[in-house]
């Protein structure tokens, strides 16, 4: 974090390389996030058998190696500008198209969590749910955690940051392996 000062004594502030990154990170996200949501400019349907989903076979490509092998062929999706997943239910494969354009999925995950909260699990899913920066999942925590007299400082008092940290990563490992074959 930087420092100038300006005409007449005024300091502006000047955000580090590191903060112009992850904004930088954070719109591309957002745009392309936009363009799936949006459908703008899509050329390829993917269907669950239930919903249809509108894609960009150039995302898709350049994001997945099973994508691009699939529209850089004569495959019969290529052709027809079409795929059909009826091995995953609609959730998951909007999830993998989400993480195809953004590389997020801790949003979904945190809705999947907060239809999950019980007694047992709302402590840990608060820990996580601070440790990710998840706030609607913090506040959906607390509220299951005020109605149902549920002590969330528990948790955290038996289980340090670290540990925290270490479930983190391994949560969305799990996710990632379901979707391994298919994101590069």
């Amino acid at each position: 974090m930087k420092h100038k000062v300006g005409p007449g004594g005024m300091t502006h502030y000047i955000p580090s390389a590191e903060l112009r990154n992850a904004a930088f990170r954070d719109s591309f996200a957002r745009d392309f996030g936009k363009l799936f949501k949006n459908s703008i400019g899509a050329d390829v349907t993917i269907s669950t058998g239930k919903t249809k989903f509108q894609a960009h076979t150039l995302i898709l490509k350049a994001r997945s190696s099973v994508f691009a092998a699939m529209f850089n062929t004569n495959m019969i999706e290529n052709e027809t500008k079409s795929l059909v997943i009826s091995d995953f239910d609609d959730v998951v494969v909007k999830g993998m198209l989400e993480y195809l354009y953004t590389g997020k999925l801790i949003e979904d995950c945190g809705y999947a969590l907060a239809d999950s909260l019980n007694k047992d699990n709302a402590p840990m899913i608060w820990s996580l749910a601070n440790a990710l920066n998840v706030p609607f999942l913090i506040l959906r925590t607390q509220d299951f955690a005020y109605l149902n007299k549920v002590d969330l400082t528990a948790f955290q008092a038996t289980h340090s940051s670290s540990f925290i940290k270490m479930k983190v990563p391994s949560a969305r490992g799990d996710l990632a392996d379901l979707f391994r074959p298919i994101i590069p």
